[in-house]
């Protein structure tokens, strides 16, 4: 912390605790696609930060990602 100075040279006071993307679909069970993820805070909004990599040998072709409805009120960005 800058001890209120960041206001002075443009600085954010505060900064929030970003967790480490957790893998949420391994890519034994993805079919070569691994999925991490997060959840943070930017300008008071919720975010879900994901990853994709692809661990298969050989480019991916005919996937799909499904979002079902949430119970908490989240909305698409």
């Amino acid at each position: 912390m800058l001890g209120g100075l960041g206001d002075i040279f443009g600085m954010p006071q505060t900064q929030s605790y970003v967790p480490p993307q957790e893998v949420w679909l391994p890519a034994a069970k993805g079919k070569g696609l691994e999925i991490t993820g997060t959840f943070a805070r930017k300008n008071n909004t919720i975010h879900m930060e994901l990853t994709f990599t692809n661990k298969a040998m050989q480019p991916m072709s005919g996937f799909a990602i499904q979002f079902n409805k949430n119970r908490y009120g989240g909305v698409k960005c």
